[in-house]
């Protein structure tokens, strides 16, 4: 793949935090309906991305970690602990691992959408969390940021 396809897909993919956090400034009343389907989306994102990647067998390892993320985001919405603030940095950053991954296979265009969608709602859940514009802003950047180091990192090394 074009290295600047492949930057500009990885741009696109980590875009929808951003674009979660505009639909959330300007849709305000509807978040704390909204808030249990973001993060079941959030899980049945997480099960799609694991299962697409066991089928296509992308990394055997890969699928064991997307597994077991999928697992514990269960566990953390049944159960919550003090590790669900720093989860999603963690996700952000497989989410890198996974992007150079499908880069090499033919479910790039499947699992860029799927990070897109996750980071929408992942986008309006910092929006609910977040008090102040700055705190906003650095979380989302900091969140876009991971995923774009580690994804064009990978691609950059390993061309």
């Amino acid at each position: 793949m074009n290295i600047i396809n492949y930057v500009l897909a990885s741009i696109v993919a980590s875009s929808g935090i951003f674009s979660g956090v505009l639909i959330s400034r300007y849709a305000t009343e509807e978040l704390k309906q909204g808030k249990k389907y973001f993060t079941a989306l959030q899980i049945i994102i997480l099960g799609i991305i694991t299962a697409i990647t066991v089928y296509f067998r992308q990394m055997p390892y890969l699928s064991v970690i997307f597994a077991f993320l999928f697992f514990l985001k269960i566990e953390q919405e049944v159960k919550p602990s003090k590790i669900k603030g720093r989860m999603e940095y963690l996700v952000y950053a497989l989410f890198g691992l996974l992007f150079f991954e499908a880069a090499k296979t033919n479910v790039l265009i499947a699992q860029a959408s799927l990070i897109f969608i996750y980071g929408i709602t992942e986008g309006s859940i910092i929006f609910m969390k977040k008090k102040s514009n700055k705190k906003l802003i650095k979380c989302s950047i900091c969140l876009a940021t991971i995923f774009l180091v580690v994804s064009i990192a990978l691609q950059l090394i390993l061309l």
